[in-house]
């Protein structure tokens, strides 16, 4: 793994082109770089993944939410903790009726 190295430009357009739809690993795997690694420089790039929301992961989300805390939310949906609280105050804001988030430990 090349651990320190500094990112070529081939490496940088590996990612530019691949990483929205190939998964992190492979791409870690292609470029002999660590998952963290990729996303790290794919950050630095500017390059992001966009996966929209479905409705099934809308009625999921209202259907959990404050009853399941958010950071297990975020794994069963495959999300990030702020990508979930971030959808909730999008649907609340649409008018959806849904319970606020809650955080591991809290009671409600």
């Amino acid at each position: 793994m090349k651990v320190g190295q500094k990112w070529s430009p081939v490496e940088d357009e590996v990612i530019r082109r691949s990483y929205e739809s190939v998964p992190t690993k492979k791409i870690a795997v292609a470029l002999g770089r660590s998952v963290a690694g990729v996303r790290n420089r794919a950050s630095m790039l500017g390059v992001r993944r966009e996966r929209p929301w479905t409705e099934d992961d809308d009625r999921a989300l209202t259907r959990m939410s404050g009853i399941v805390p958010d950071d297990e939310i975020a794994v069963s949906l495959n999300r990030t903790n702020g990508a979930v609280v971030a959808r909730r105050r999008h649907l609340k804001a649409l008018g959806a009726a849904i319970r606020p988030g809650r955080r591991r430990g809290s009671h409600g």
